[in-house]
């Protein structure tokens, strides 16, 4: 198996430093705090395996056509925030909000994961994230 070399993740993982006026919602919030922290645990090489974050948020309503398009090309309403992917594993981590619950499309997303023998975690937070070995 080919190594990776961190210097070649910079120029990949470094475009994700947010803007310091970009006001977030808790949940967001955690995850953004989530990612830069798996972000330099990849630099670091104590992250195996690939990862992204699923963009289900991009607002579509106001413009039809996107929405569609999106749809079409295989967006899944409901898809966990995170997908992580190792050569013999994937996992799916969902964040939600201390009150937060899943809705019915997350649910379902939730019930094909487990009889895909996939894991599907819900955090609320990104120490319980971090915490959660199944990603390692």
């Amino acid at each position: 198996m080919k190594t990776q070399n961190k210097n070649n993740l910079f120029p990949l993982l470094a475009k994700n430093i947010m803007s310091k006026n970009i006001k977030l919602k808790p949940e967001a919030l955690e995850c953004v705090c989530f990612f830069q922290e798996i972000i330099a645990l990849a630099l670091e090489g104590k992250l195996k395996g690939m990862f992204t974050h699923v963009a289900n948020e991009i607002p579509s309503k106001n413009n039809i056509h996107f929405h569609l398009v999106q749809k079409y090309m295989g967006k899944i309403s409901g898809f966990a925030d995170y997908i992580f992917f190792k050569h013999d594993k994937t996992l799916l981590i969902e964040f939600k909000s201390e009150k937060g619950k899943l809705s019915p499309d997350q649910k379902r997303l939730q019930e094909w994961a487990e009889a895909e023998n996939i894991p599907f975690s819900i955090v609320r937070s990104k120490a319980e994230a971090l915490n959660y070995r199944d990603w390692e």
